[in-house]
This record gives structure tokens, sequence and C-alpha cells, in this order.
């Protein structure tokens, strides 16, 4: 395992019937993207990295909520992970300089929404030896 990563307070996750809210990697600001009834049904996230077109599967049971986002090209101090209100955020920078590349930066900035019975307070992240960023909570006793 690559070590565990710093939780503070910033999360947002998509429900169902909500369209998916991130922050654009280029520009900063809020983009709106809605997703096909599909989509929301399956509770997927955009995510640039992933190798499958950047849809992420979410597991969402009574017991769990989970996902893995690819983050190989990055170290666990280069990832941020909050929760803000009923949002999850997720930041991942990385620069470096290389002699033959001259100056090399990676960023990807997502904003998720929460499912309403998601404990905020039992949000964990790890980024694991295989480069995979999980999230997990624990859901709200009924």
């Amino acid at each position: 395992s690559k070590g565990n990563i710093g939780i503070r307070q910033l999360f947002h996750f998509t429900n169902k019937s909500e369209p998916l809210n991130h922050f654009s990697d280029t520009m900063g600001e809020n983009v709106e993207v809605n997703l096909s009834s599909s989509l929301k049904q399956a509770q997927q996230w955009d995510w640039p990295l992933n190798r499958n077109d950047g849809i992420v599967e979410i597991i969402n049971t009574d017991e769990k909520f989970e996902v893995v986002l690819e983050a190989a090209f990055f170290q666990p101090k280069e990832i941020e992970v909050k929760v803000i209100g009923d949002q999850l955020v997720v930041r991942c920078y990385h620069e470096e300089q290389t002699q033959q590349f001259g100056e090399v930066k990676r960023e990807v900035n997502r904003c998720y929404n929460l499912p309403a019975d998601v404990d905020k307070k039992t949000i964990k992240s790890n980024l694991t030896s295989r480069g995979h960023l999980v999230i997990t909570a624990a859901k709200l006793k009924k």
C-alpha cells in the first residue's frame, strides 16, 4: 500500500436523480454534466484517468459506499479528498521537472454528490500499491 491519505471535511457524490457536477480540469469553474437516466441509475462518475472512458462504477449498498478511482500518476501527498457539505471533492496534483520533457504537470479536480445516507464521519481514502484511490464510507443507521 502507498499509504493513507488524509481526509478533510469535504465531499460530494451523485444521487440517482441528480446531474453530476464537477470541476473543469482546465478552467477551475463548475461545469454541470447531465448524464442519461441509465447512467444516473447505475450511479457512475466521470473520472478522466480511468481507462474505460472515464466512467467509474459506484458500490452503494445498504451497508457501505465505495468508489475506486485510478490515480497511478500521483503519490499520497499529492491527493486531497475532502467533504464539504454533501459533496466529495477529490484533487490530485503532480508537478515535476525532467531534463527530457521540461516541466510536467498533472491535475484533476472533481466534485461529486454524496448519497444522502452516507455517514460522512466514516469516509476514508487509501491509495493502493496498484495506484487505485479507494474511498469508502459506512451508511447512516436507519
